[in-house]
């Protein structure tokens, strides 16, 4: 929670006399959008009002929560293990954008086996980013939705070879290792 002066509240509420501005300090609290600080002291104005307040937290719209809720139990591909983000609906809110894309393309594949591709290829196919297995949240979603690289059906591979030789002379040799 977030701590805030009466002084703050009182320029929002732009209101010209002291009955005003302590009613709309009253309503703020009886709306519980803020909270007195237990131990601060009183502005000495009759009524008084303590110095110091506690901004509530934002409470999650109860129909997105539902609808999230809905949408891991019923709309998900079976491939996709649901409990985690069932039991952890804000990380799944965070993560919504990268579940979405995963579940339609476990969906769009239906009961056959895809074709084995590489890592970022198939990243590329499902997310629109290259690197997102690699380098970006990628494992971090899969791992929250039980998903492993195997069901993916890819290979690593390394990263193209850039070569540069200061000799003009044909034909050179170049070694090439394979792991």
């Amino acid at each position: 929670m977030k701590k805030i002066p009466l002084e703050q509240l009182l320029k929002e509420s732009r209101a010209e006399t002291y009955a005003e501005q302590y009613r709309y300090v009253r309503r703020l609290i009886e709306a519980k959008k803020i909270k007195a600080v237990k131990a601060s002291p009183l502005n000495g104005k009759t009524p008084a009002l303590p110095v110091s307040y506690w901004l509530a937290e934002d409470v999650p719209d109860e129909r997105k929560r539902q609808e999230q809720e809905e949408d891991l139990k019923f709309h998900m591909s079976p491939a996709i293990r649901t409990d985690y983000y069932l039991n952890h609906l804000e990380v799944y809110g965070a993560e919504e954008r990268w579940v979405t894309p995963l579940n339609r393309y476990f969906l769009e594949q239906g009961e056959g086996e895809p074709e084995p591709v590489s890592l970022n290829e198939r990243s590329f196919q499902i997310w629109g980013r290259e690197k997102f297995l690699q380098k970006e949240q990628g494992k971090k979603v899969l791992a929250h939705c039980g998903v492993s690289l195997e069901q993916l059906r890819v290979y690593a591979t390394s990263e193209p070879l850039a070569y540069y030789s200061a000799s003009r002379q044909a034909p050179q040799t170049v070694l090439i290792y394979r792991k």
